[in-house]
């Protein structure tokens, strides 16, 4: 507890971005009750989203990637933000084979599978 505090207590704005990489849950539920957006989006163009999928950051406190994506989704994070490589949530979980559930919990909350990244690759062919 006293380490989420002492994170609190820094009021920089990479303080969601941190709080994402590492899938801090109850940071990130302080941060955006506090009035962080869900659709932050970092100076690579990247939402908390995206920034918490890419994350290869993981230690005790971290919650697991498939509750962590939820927990966002529900708060109004983006499920078809694009960032700057044009790729959406749903493209980076079937580029990186993240798994059918996390694929599961983005259409769930609307994520468009017929979406295209700048390349022309759609999820079903990413998939394939």
């Amino acid at each position: 507890m006293e380490r989420m505090e002492e994170e609190l207590k820094r009021s920089d704005c990479t303080d969601i971005y941190e709080a994402a990489e590492k899938r801090r849950l109850r940071l990130t539920r302080l941060l955006l009750d506090g009035g962080h957006s869900a659709n932050s989006i970092d100076s690579n163009g990247q939402n908390i989203l995206i920034k918490s999928l890419l994350s290869q950051y993981k230690d005790t406190q971290s919650a697991d990637v498939e509750t962590y994506v939820r927990f966002l989704l529900e708060r109004g994070s983006e499920a078809d933000f694009s960032d700057k490589s044009d790729k959406t949530a749903l493209i980076h979980v079937c580029e990186r084979q993240l798994g059918v559930e996390l694929v599961r919990v983005l259409v769930e909350y609307k994520a468009d599978p017929t979406l295209q990244d700048n390349t022309g690759e759609v999820f079903f062919l990413i998939l394939l």
